[in-house]
């Protein structure tokens, strides 16, 4: 966790550690670690000179400003120049005496904890100014170092961090997401027990009961996000439901990552890709999690890591841990059976340079292949489209589920009947397994035809394109067929919604979706009596579900 304004002109991740990092080769001073990484000179000067002004025994706090601020520009390097950095700082006991010199501004302001900590300009005095730069100094490179964040710990300052953390819980969500030392602190307290040489001294100044009651400060906030994600790495096994997503807080980390995909940057709002996804690999730990990141689609943006050719090894370590986390869970084992794509991904892993890559794959591969082939539908209806449709299963490769969305999406531009799609759809999702998968290709998503259906249809392919536009994969298929106007289609798909709404994972989707919210308010006064008791029966389901 990065603090934003501090990343706001960061450049891109550098992917590899050099054959020259200071990772790699431990200097014998701290002036030649600066000549191992030439470029990096400059700014590591920076911090010297704010250790040379700490030993003068009159303290200038306005030159003590000045330099701190000069040596904060470190925090808009590339990510392993902030590594390297990081390193060469616990070499030459810069986290020592910094946190040192905290405590004794703290000392004579006479403070014991802080419960705020407005912008530099807003602050009375250059002391405090000074702890709120070393502060975010301390959030961004323990961001990218866990050895600087273990040196923190050793200094005794996350019992600090605690102490204001306990004075916040009476903020509510809206005040804690304006509230920079919220940031500061529970975000340096999520970097440092990332560590697992730190878990045990937060678990015994009590992390895991201070933080808690922040589990609860609003759905999709930053205060909620960081919170959890903290708690995920202190939790034991006793402790797990403490880990329970809702659906938006699962978006919120989605969007973190599919943004910084989308921008090709290595973090996104002070979140870096890797510490999301190895934060979630953390979170799937919750078995209801895991169920909960296949049902809303999480492995989309997760794939797209495995197969890209620009994201470091830390991220695709990351992603294929989260696969291999997800897979223990049966029924998420068997819709990975019919992705073929992921799989051909994970396959290819095998063969990583990387041992923990290759170790992770391996692992993906037994965790699915565990389970016997998933057999084809018994239902005749299905049974019928396929066979109508040339064998379509065969020649494009695809499963079921994959068939019915994209034939749902293109119905209006083909003979196929829609409330047949339906009626088949609802057939499938009887299945635990099949309803993940329908949740997970992304039924309540807008779907954008893919190059490959011009088998079916090209024309058909080139006018729902046209027609609809949209950027992400999927429309609102049932949301669409919820308003049609046909009471065979409404029925329909309010028939399939009443087999999702089965149990409490899928209703807490659902309930989440306000446009499928919207429109079975709207049915419930239908002129039909069919179509009104269907989607009050769904409404009443999702109720109960989530109860």
């Amino acid at each position: 966790m990065e603090g934003h304004k501090e990343m706001e002109e960061g450049s891109s991740v550098d992917p590899a550690v050099t054959e020259n990092s200071f990772l790699s080769r431990p200097p014998e001073s701290a002036r030649a670690l600066a000549q191992l990484r030439p470029h990096l000179q400059v700014h590591f000067a920076k911090f010297l000179d704010f250790l040379d002004l700490l030993k003068t025994n009159s303290w200038a706090y306005e030159s003590l400003l000045l330099s701190l601020l000069k040596a904060r520009k470190a925090s808009h390097l590339p990510e392993q120049d902030m590594a390297d950095i990081s390193h060469a700082l616990v070499a030459i006991d810069f986290v020592d005496r910094s946190v040192e010199f905290l405590r004794q501004i703290m000392g004579e302001l006479h403070m014991d904890f802080l419960t705020e900590l407005p912008e530099l300009a807003e602050l009375p005095s250059s002391e405090m100014r000074c702890v709120r730069v070393l502060r975010g100094i301390f959030l961004n490179l323990s961001s990218v170092s866990m050895e600087f964040g273990k040196r923190l710990a050793d200094t005794g300052v996350l019992e600090d961090l605690m102490e204001d953390i306990k004075h916040m819980t009476h903020l509510t969500a809206e005040a804690l997401e304006e509230n920079l030392l919220y940031l500061h602190s529970m975000g340096t307290i999520h970097n440092c027990c990332r560590n697992p040489q730190v878990v045990p001294v937060l678990r015994q100044l009590g992390a895991v009961d201070h933080i808690t009651p922040f589990l609860s400060k609003g759905d999709q906030t930053l205060a909620r996000a960081i919170a959890l994600m903290t708690v995920s790495y202190l939790v034991n096994e006793s402790q797990l439901s403490l880990l329970e997503m809702s659906p938006g807080i699962l978006q919120y980390y989605t969007d973190r990552v599919q943004q910084a995909l989308a921008a090709q940057k290595g973090h996104n709002g002070g979140w870096r890709t890797e510490e999301v996804l190895s934060g979630l690999s953390m979170l799937a730990k919750n078995d209801f999690n895991k169920r909960l990141m296949v049902a809303k689609g999480l492995i989309k943006p997760v794939a797209t890591v495995l197969q890209s050719s620009t994201r470091t090894e830390e991220e695709k370590q990351s992603a294929v841990g989260i696969v291999a986390v997800l897979a223990e869970d049966e029924e998420n084992a068997r819709v990975f059976q019919r992705d073929r794509e992921l799989l051909k991904t994970v396959s290819g892993l095998q063969d990583s340079k990387n041992q923990k890559i290759r170790d992770s794959a391996v692992r993906v591969l037994n965790l699915v292949n565990r389970h016997d082939s998933v057999k084809p539908s018994s239902s005749n209806l299905l049974e019928d489209l396929l066979a109508d449709s040339f064998n379509t299963l065969s020649i494009l490769d695809v499963g079921e589920v994959e068939f019915l969305l994209e034939q749902l999406n293109l119905a209006d531009t083909t003979n196929i009947s829609v409330v047949d799609l339906l009626r088949a759809l609802a057939d499938l999702a009887k299945d635990e397994s099949q309803r993940r998968e329908i949740f997970a290709r992304g039924i309540l998503t807008t779907i954008r035809p893919k190059r490959r259906w011009s088998k079916l249809s090209q024309q058909g392919c080139d006018r729902a394109v046209a027609r609809e536009p949209h950027e992400h994969y999927g429309l609102n298929l049932l949301t669409k067929r919820l308003e049609s106007g046909s009471v065979d289609e409404e029925l329909q798909a309010t028939n399939v919604l009443l087999e999702l709404a089965s149990c409490k994972l899928y209703g807490l989707i659902l309930q989440s979706d306000s446009d499928i919210m919207e429109t079975l308010q709207k049915l419930v006064q239908a002129q039909s009596c069919e179509v009104s008791q269907a989607a009050g029966n769904v409404l009443k389901a999702v109720k109960l579900s989530t109860e």
